[in-house]
């Protein structure tokens, strides 16, 4: 009777410690949406709080990218597209260009993140 009890605490103690989240690791909903010459593709993923838009968009696919230290990655190639000399992958937040680049977005709440294949308005 008393190892029955002990077991039944044991397993109670241990499910209450797997099923609390650690500080910094509520998972998160992100949905991201690769756009590229009026075909798209979503994908449902969770990311941990503080992720990166670039940690979220490397869990669904392959991207080439070139890292600057102090600035960030540069997107040089999602899939099999590469940027050309007119067309590149942009980074939008809920339908709004970023203002960031994105390995400095840092994921906080739900959001919509897209990379568009066009030519930039600069």
């Amino acid at each position: 009777m008393k190892r029955s009890l002990a077991l039944v605490f044991i397993f109670l103690v241990l499910a209450g410690c797997v099923s609390q989240p650690q500080p910094g690791t509520n998972q998160i909903p992100v949905k991201l949406i690769i756009n590229f010459s009026g075909y798209s593709q979503e994908f449902d993923v969770n990311v941990s709080e503080n992720s990166t838009a670039f940690d979220a968009l490397k869990k669904v696919i392959l991207i080439d990218y070139t890292d600057y230290p102090g600035a960030g990655v540069f997107i040089n190639k999602i899939g099999n597209l590469s940027n050309s000399k007119d067309r590149y992958w942009m980074f939008y937040v809920n339908g709004t260009l970023a203002g960031v680049g994105l390995s400095s977005y840092l994921i906080n709440q739900s959001v919509v993140i897209e990379m568009r294949y066009e030519k930039p308005a600069w």
